[in-house]
């Protein structure tokens, strides 16, 4: 028995079923490599679990919950990245 349950349709996600998991992160630019910071969305949630289809049919409404005030475009990145998986160490 699964323990995920969809947060738009609160049912429960069974095997074999599509689901989909958004989460919110902050990349930053640390000494020697790059990382991924988890924070919260404007809503308050941490991530989000739902059914593939839940998330096909309302992600317009799902943008509007979980950025109530809006979200900024991305930044180009000013300098070259070197990915830890491409570095020798």
């Amino acid at each position: 028995m699964s323990s995920y349950y969809c947060c738009w349709c609160e049912a429960q996600i069974s095997a074999d079923e599509k689901m989909v998991s958004i989460s919110l992160l902050s990349v930053k630019r640390k000494p020697k490599r790059w990382a991924a910071e988890a924070i919260f969305f404007d809503s308050g949630h941490a991530g989000v679990i739902l059914h593939a289809q839940c998330f096909a049919h309302n992600v317009r409404m799902l943008s509007a919950c979980l950025f109530p005030d809006g979200a900024s475009p991305p930044q180009k990145r000013t300098e070259s990245a070197e990915f830890p998986m491409w570095v020798d160490i």
